[in-house]
């Protein structure tokens, strides 16, 4: 029982820094792609 609960524990925290990383990643993504786009409207 104690045993599951610490493999389900730590395999939510590592889907969610999962999550986390991949959104950073693709506001970053997107964040490049403003600015050349603005640079280049500029």
């Amino acid at each position: 029982m104690f045993l599951t609960n610490v493999t389900d524990f730590c395999s939510g925290s590592l889907v969610t820094t999962f999550r986390r990383y991949r959104v950073s990643y693709l506001l970053k993504k997107l964040n490049n792609l403003f600015y050349k786009a603005g640079s280049r409207i500029g």
